[in-house]
């Protein structure tokens, strides 16, 4: 299979290609029914440069590689004046506006720069993480991953258990629920396995790191790519009362992560990520990257993709699946994406926290069922 698109980003992309009977790679989801009428598969497998190493920049990239180029430039316009438009009809934001050029403006903002830098620093000193001692003990080598990928639902089923949680209930805190539960029910595995040491304990609570695209997830057409994420640490509770649903911790998340939505974290974190990459020696940029993230546990993203279906040189793109390069430190990464109407998960952990990689997807699905049925 000839991909001379590919020309275009050339230097950006390496890629092996396999082809074979429907299935018999694994990569395409066993509940796609809807693929009975093909009989063959190809599989193309990316490995990119860092320039676009964020989810959005690379969705733009594949985009362009697709046979919809054009109608996806299309929508991603629309997108952009739809909320413009909406910006042009609120008057609190042209009130804001002008605030924004204000020495009001200026004091709030840093203030707020103040507030997130005491608040991180404080969650630093504070947090550990509880899979530090499994890890530890466990022999299994440093360079092994478990990885799995599943579908979870559609956008449009999804969307309606956010919004009958409360009305500013993202799928983004749907997926850092599931996550946590599993998180929960991951920890509790390794003391069963473990004889119920004392040094594994499952603690009230987890830091959470989420990126945040800071272009808003859009990348217009001509716009250069890469690197522009930033992101913010949460603290998520593990534990619930035997009267609190799975939609009730849904809630307190949702809260929890609309807080940390509102400062200017993920700036902050973008222009230090930067200046030590840029200024310092590898290890520093290291040990920088596993202090800032405050001993979280796991980062979980959440990157939109392409509304329609799309194809390359004529042939159906089936299934597109993203798993998350784990930064130093944290044992479990989650891409949470869309394509054509249906939302998956990529999983990528090292293989000493996550030992059974569809089992944690099992317990993901578990807790997604839960707040679907307001149990």
């Amino acid at each position: 299979m000839a991909l001379s698109p590919l020309d275009v980003t050339k230097g950006l992309f390496e890629i092996e290609i396999s082809s074979g009977a429907l299935g018999s790679s694994g990569a395409i989801p066993s509940d796609m029914g809807n693929l009975k009428e093909y009989d063959r598969e190809t599989v193309v497998l990316f490995r990119v440069h860092h320039s676009l190493c964020d989810g959005v920049s690379m969705a733009a990239a594949v985009g362009d590689l697709s046979d919809e180029a054009a109608q996806l430039k299309d929508k991603i316009l629309q997108e952009r004046k739809n909320r413009m438009r909406k910006h042009d009809g609120n008057q609190a934001y042209h009130f804001f506006s002008s605030v924004a050029r204000s020495l009001l403006f200026m004091l709030w903002f840093v203030f707020t720069i103040i507030h997130a830098l005491v608040i991180q620093t404080w969650k630093i000193i504070v947090s550990s993480n509880p899979f530090d001692p499994i890890l530890a003990r466990n022999k299994v080598s440093v360079v092994q991953r478990s990885i799995a990928w599943r579908n979870i639902a559609s956008v449009d089923d999804m969307k309606r258990a956010a919004k009958a949680t409360t009305k500013r209930t993202t799928i983004n805190d749907i997926a850092v629920a599931c996550v946590t539960h599993a998180i929960k029910k991951q920890l509790e595995e390794h003391s069963r396995n473990m004889g119920n040491d004392a040094a594994i304990r499952i603690p009230q609570s987890v830091n959470i790191t989420v990126p945040v695209h800071l272009t808003g997830g859009i990348l217009k057409p001509g716009e250069q790519l890469g690197n522009k994420i930033g992101c913010f640490v949460s603290t998520i509770e593990l534990n619930r009362s035997e009267k609190q649903t799975a939609r009730d911790r849904l809630r307190l998340i949702s809260k929890v992560l609309q807080r940390e939505k509102n400062l200017p974290s993920p700036l902050i974190s973008w222009k230090m990520a930067k200046i030590f990459t840029d200024y310092t020696p590898v290890w520093c940029t290291k040990y920088a990257l596993r202090k800032c993230s405050a001993n979280s546990v796991a980062v979980v993203s959440n990157v939109r993709g392409f509304p329609i279906r799309v194809h390359w040189l004529g042939r159906r793109v089936a299934h597109i699946c993203a798993f998350l390069p784990l930064p130093p430190g944290i044992p479990i990464g989650i891409v949470v994406a869309s394509y054509d109407g249906i939302i998956s998960f990529g999983l990528n952990s090292d293989k000493r926290a996550v030992p059974d990689p569809d089992k944690f997807c099992d317990w993901m699905l578990e807790e997604y069922k839960r707040i679907c049925d307001g149990q």
